[in-house]
């Protein structure tokens, strides 16, 4: 989990309590463990621009539920918001073309910073630190041997 997930749940319920932080965490975390481009797009759209594909929308609140049933299964479309982040942020935490996807995503986005509004500065930090560590891990040790 998150340092600042607090920070990030606390956006959509005031009055948030501890315990149900890593369990919430726990069913963004599960829900991103098996993503399509389809669910990729989707809880970019949802984390980024506040909007969703209102299948999408109560599939995923249904899911959330089903994983820790304290999620309000009603009226929580900034929670919602809180999840897809949450969701998003653990897909990055290990190198797949999953989190490509989603880091690439996340800074194809930020070349119109005016237009999204993410739910916390993590997010798009973590895309650009993944990013990074992914470029330098693909490159290819250059040969240097030789006389000189």
């Amino acid at each position: 989990m998150h340092p600042h997930f607090y920070h990030w749940h606390n956006r959509a319920e005031l009055k948030t309590e501890s315990p149900l932080l890593q369990p919430r965490w726990d069913a963004a975390a599960k829900f991103a463990e098996e993503l399509s481009a389809d669910r990729v797009c989707a809880l970019l759209r949802l984390a980024l621009f506040g909007t969703a594909v209102t299948e999408f929308a109560k599939g995923f609140s249904e899911e959330m539920v089903k994983q820790e049933p304290t999620f309000p299964p009603d009226g929580n479309a900034e929670l919602l918001r809180v999840m897809a982040t949450a969701a998003l942020y653990s897909q990055m935490e290990t190198e797949s073309n999953e989190a490509d996807a989603v880091a690439l995503g996340l800074l194809a986005a930020a070349f119109q910073p005016d237009r999204i509004q993410p739910v916390c500065k993590e997010l798009m930090q973590r895309a650009t630190d993944y990013i990074a560590t992914e470029s330098e891990r693909l490159r290819p040790t250059p040969k240097v041997e030789g006389k000189y």
